[in-house]
């Protein structure tokens, strides 16, 4: 895994809903906003074969994707959450309905994305890690997703693969010198969690066994070496010892597989009971089944490889 230093996000005040303290460091987490380009207004889905409208100004068809609903989604939460930092963490794009166009075109669409970042003040740092439909059938292969990290705003730069991890602190309110300040850094891990599988049993493919060796080394491990600095801000001050450790990936572990969410709801099982037969077998898709599912807390399941890598 890449170690790839410390970086300083730039100060933002929090909002005024929360209690928590200036330096508090607030993280956003996007996934599965499924972006496509503008050119595209249809999608004939592969497995389905049914053609699905792809919307890309409001107001939205019924049962429409929208392109812009989701931007006004990352805007409404930089407005209201101010986070210090914005992670992405997969099928931000679906490559599907770019099929036929540039290998370059991820490009541009993840510009898209990253407009509302840059509109803030000052603008807001990002990261991206890969889920299972970023190249799904697209023009362009996994790795060149690694492009991304070029873009302005990425605090992973310096990466040259998508398993990496670095250290993170908000710096102070200016006028003060960050390199005098000595905030809680947290680690962050940002992990290849797999793609679509070829083999129907195990769903998708999952982590590197290499990763996931050196995740287990590193979390262990105390105190973290320190590591070359990001050049996105620069630190030539000692990095002090982290205080938390965070890792984000797309696809859940089997572990997750009962879990009860710590807020909001568990959509999974509802949305899979649109596909009947494909997601749910026959007749568990039918009254009483799912009321009887819910009652015993199976409802509750997690979209995971049925590979289990030991990451958990």
């Amino acid at each position: 895994m890449q170690d790839i230093g410390h970086c300083f996000l730039p100060h933002r005040s929090p909002p005024r809903s929360t209690s928590a303290p200036p330096s508090s460091l607030r993280i956003a987490q996007l996934t599965d906003l499924h972006h496509w380009p503008s050119t595209v207004h249809h999608f004939a889905h592969p497995f389905t074969g049914r053609t699905l409208p792809l919307e890309p100004h409001p107001p939205p068809a019924p049962h429409a994707y929208s392109r812009h609903h989701a931007i006004a989604l990352i805007a409404r939460v930089l407005a209201v959450a101010r986070p210090h930092l914005i992670v992405f963490t997969g099928d931000i794009l679906d490559g599907r309905p770019f099929a036929g166009l540039a290998p370059d075109s991820f490009v541009e669409a993840f510009e898209e994305i990253l407009k509302p970042l840059g509109d803030t003040e000052p603008p807001t740092p990002w990261a991206f890690t890969p889920g299972n439909h970023d190249d799904d059938g697209a023009p362009w292969r996994r790795v060149d997703l690694l492009r991304l990290h070029a873009l302005p705003g990425c605090i992973s730069a310096r990466a040259t693969q998508f398993d990496h991890t670095l250290t993170v602190s908000v710096a102070p309110p200016p006028p003060q010198d960050p390199t005098s300040h000595t905030p809680p850094t947290t680690r962050l891990y940002f992990l290849d969690s797999g793609e679509n599988s070829p083999d129907p049993s195990l769903r998708y493919t999952t982590f590197n066994p290499a990763t996931v060796r050196d995740l287990a080394l590193r979390v262990a491990s105390v105190p973290v070496p320190d590591a070359p600095n990001s050049p996105a801000r620069p630190s030539p001050a000692p990095v002090p010892r982290t205080s938390h450790t965070l890792a984000y990936f797309h696809i859940p572990l089997p572990e997750y597989a009962g879990v009860t969410p710590v807020a909001g709801t568990h959509g999974l099982f509802a949305a899979a009971l649109h596909k009947p037969g494909a997601l749910v077998p026959f007749p568990l898709y039918y009254p009483p089944f799912p009321a009887l599912i819910r009652l015993l807390g199976l409802d509750r399941v997690a979209g995971s490889s049925t590979e289990n890598s030991g990451a958990f």
